[in-house]
């Protein structure tokens, strides 16, 4: 089998370095999301391998289709990568397995439904979201089942029997609404005085109706095109330490 065609213009290989220009060029998975459409597409036709730059925050780099955006550094500034006051979100508790371990542990998966865009000097549009989760402190994860470091001043906060409340850094408010916490979760959360904070652009809402296994799929599918970042942050509240 042949290597995908992956376009690497030369500011980005310096970027990102040989070895991980040599890395992108044997994509881990068949298919991505274009940061200039939105759209799915597949390493079985060339791609381009571009990074989503803003001052004082994470660089990101995707894999893109060549004619929505070729291989380049695209600006932009840190204002425009902000969550807006009035993003659309869910909170969805789950236990997810413990890999190669019986057991569960407790999650709290935010699934951004409005995806906040910014445009670069060029007039590009891009998915602003992921690049505010990084520069808050959350780490991109590649899989699900990956172990999930801590990061400081993001919180859960049990604010009534099926609301909660998500602070990051500087005040940021991640999350404010109905979530089922229900007793299981609650249970192993007290119990650590953690649980993960997962959030991204997942789509558990269109997966609901084929049931937890499909959401599961769901979840593993926005980590493995990069949609997904997390944090191991305090439960504080009903389920954790005193609020």
């Amino acid at each position: 089998m042949h290597d995908p065609a992956i376009d690497i213009a030369p500011e980005v290989a310096r970027r990102i370095g040989p070895g991980n220009a040599r890395l992108a060029r044997r994509p881990a998975h068949p298919t991505y999301l274009c940061p200039g459409c939105g759209c799915r597409g597949s390493h079985t036709e060339p791609a381009s391998l571009v990074i989503l730059a803003a001052d004082g925050l994470p660089d990101v780099t995707r894999y893109a289709h060549p004619a929505c955006m070729p291989s380049s550094i695209r600006p932009a500034g840190p204002r425009s990568f902000r969550l807006p006051d009035d993003a659309a979100a869910t909170g969805t508790a789950a236990l997810l397995p413990v890999p190669a371990r019986d057991g569960f542990r407790p999650a709290l998966i935010i699934d951004l439904v409005h995806r906040p865009s910014a445009r670069t000097p060029a007039g590009d549009r891009l998915d602003a979201s992921m690049t505010v989760l990084l520069g808050l402190g959350l780490t991109l994860l590649g899989s699900i089942d990956a172990a999930i470091p801590p990061s400081p001043g993001w919180q859960i906060a049990i604010t009534g029997p099926g609301t909660c409340r998500v602070r990051g850094p500087a005040g940021t408010v991640l999350y404010d609404g109905q979530a089922d916490l229900f007793p299981a979760w609650r249970q192993l959360a007290a119990a650590a005085g953690h649980a993960e904070l997962l959030a991204g652009e997942i789509g558990l809402a269109a997966a609901a109706p084929a049931g937890p296994a499909a959401q599961l799929q769901a979840l593993a599918q926005a980590a493995r095109d990069g949609y997904l970042a997390g944090a191991l942050v305090p439960v504080t509240g009903r389920a954790g330490r005193p609020a």
